[in-house]
């Protein structure tokens, strides 16, 4: 049986604790977190065109059976509503 390891991260999220404090790393740690996800929605918007073209296509070449033709509509308003929303502050 492998035994893996996976130290590096708590090792890291314990060296900035130590270096600024855990309010220091708490707020750290949140800032990330914030800038990841506005990333991550950024990236998203920036690729709902392509991703409602791909549903689009697959809603449209007749293969889809009704419910996936419901499921499909409704990630196309998901896509499309992606897109209508203000981009975040990174």
């Amino acid at each position: 049986m492998r035994h893996h390891h996976h130290t590096a991260w708590a090792w890291f999220k314990a060296e900035i604790a130590r270096q600024l404090g855990q309010d220091g790393c708490d707020a750290l740690f949140a800032e990330y977190t914030r800038r990841a996800l506005a990333d991550k929605h950024h990236n998203e918007r920036m690729d709902a065109p392509k991703v409602i073209e791909r549903l689009e296509a697959r809603l449209n070449s007749g293969r889809a059976d009704a419910a996936e033709q419901r499921r499909l509509v409704k990630r196309i308003e998901r896509q499309r509503a992606l897109i209508d929303s203000p981009e975040e502050e990174p």
